[in-house]
């Protein structure tokens, strides 16, 4: 299967990035899975 490219893959990138950042940055209980942004419960 071919990788995927574009303008797009950047975009995602750059945003799961900020995203990751910022909820680790005040240490939420959140993780970004391929698909979905989920809270996992304590």
């Amino acid at each position: 299967m071919a990788q995927p490219l574009g303008d797009h893959e950047d975009i995602v990138g750059y945003l799961g990035e900020k995203i990751t950042l910022e909820y680790v940055r005040y240490g939420l209980p959140y993780s970004i899975p391929k698909t979905a942004l989920i809270q996992v419960s304590r």
